[in-house]
């Protein structure tokens, strides 16, 4: 005789999230009822539950968690199980009948959220945590690593970026918010640029984030002025980051040994500070305190004899 899958749980949900045991886990109570029971479907002699992390989609992503037995079940029996040691986050629960050893169907699913007020309210932000560079050079790449950031993102879904108002050529990646811009050298003034971030979560509901500045492409006379002042590279493959950043800036160059002279200039070129640097021959890195100094424009020079680099940053805060 071939088993027949037993009658399904309805009226299947989550009653109660609680406390667990120690400070950062909680229970879940699951509660449902039998289906009918027919000559196709008989009574279930057992319940089996399952639990995924997030929203489960496979069933490679569920673990049975418990099993009940139902030895006095009828058409209108009630069913319960606690879930213990939960921890913080969305988990998925279904549960299917068991009879002579043959699972029947699933039940739909049910979400729990763990505590009840995780991933809603104002303090769980969807923000931009990086800040653009707010100017650049003509006839270089500009570039900014965008990111935005959800506590929840990992459980609710996944996070894109997308261009909304930027000069032609500026792109931006879909998945990992890097802009680029190769700036043609013709090019001065003042920019806008907008990008948006967008949180695509279960059940298609999006949750949209935008970020706007004003980007400055150097004028001619400004460019001018720092190529006249630089005959020769004092060191090569120099960089600095962050870009923007607020109270430190790490800088790495590769040069010969020697002495040089690192100045931090104002937009017109004049001094603002310097220190003296010893550096290695082959790859060199070291901070920069830029604490004191308020918001703004900035540029960091490298002196060796009459060799010179010079880089743009900005410092925001």
């Amino acid at each position: 005789m071939i088993a027949q899958a037993p009658s399904p749980a309805v009226m299947f949900h989550v009653s109660n999230v609680g406390k667990g045991e120690t400070p950062t886990t909680y229970t879940v109570t699951l509660s449902w009822q039998n289906g009918l029971v027919s000559a196709e479907n008989p009574i279930a002699e057992s319940y089996t539950i399952y639990r995924a992390w997030g929203f489960g989609v496979n069933d490679s992503d569920y673990t049975l968690v418990g099993t009940i037995n139902t030895p006095s079940m009828t058409n209108s029996s009630q069913w319960s199980f606690m879930d213990k040691e939960v921890k913080k986050g969305v988990h998925t629960y279904y549960v299917r009948g068991v009879a002579s050893a043959q699972e029947g169907t699933r039940s739909p699913n049910y979400y729990a959220v763990c505590p009840s007020n995780y991933c809603v309210g104002p303090d769980q932000r969807f923000e931009f945590t990086t800040t653009p560079p707010t100017f650049a050079l003509p006839g270089k790449t500009y570039t900014y690593n965008a990111v935005s950031e959800h506590p929840s993102v990992r459980v609710w879904g996944f996070i894109r970026y997308a261009m909304v108002e930027g000069p032609e050529g500026m792109t931006i990646n879909e998945k990992s918010g890097e802009l680029k811009w190769d700036i043609p050298q013709d090019v001065s003034g003042q920019i806008t640029v907008k990008i948006t971030s967008y949180m695509q979560k279960y059940q298609a509901d999006t949750t949209i984030l935008y970020q706007e500045w004003t980007l400055r492409i150097a004028e001619p006379f400004e460019v001018q002025q720092l190529a006249s002042s630089v005959k020769e590279e004092a060191v090569k493959q120099v960089s600095v980051f962050p870009n923007p950043t607020d109270s430190r800036l790490h800088l790495s160059c590769s040069a010969e040994s020697g002495h040089v002279s690192v100045s931090i200039l104002s937009m017109l070129g004049s001094p603002i500070m310097s220190e003296a640097r010893e550096l290695t021959g082959g790859f060199n890195s070291f901070d920069i305190s830029t604490s004191n100094l308020p918001q703004g424009t900035y540029f960091i020079r490298i002196t060796s004899g009459q060799k010179q680099s010079i880089l743009p940053f900005v410092i925001a805060r």
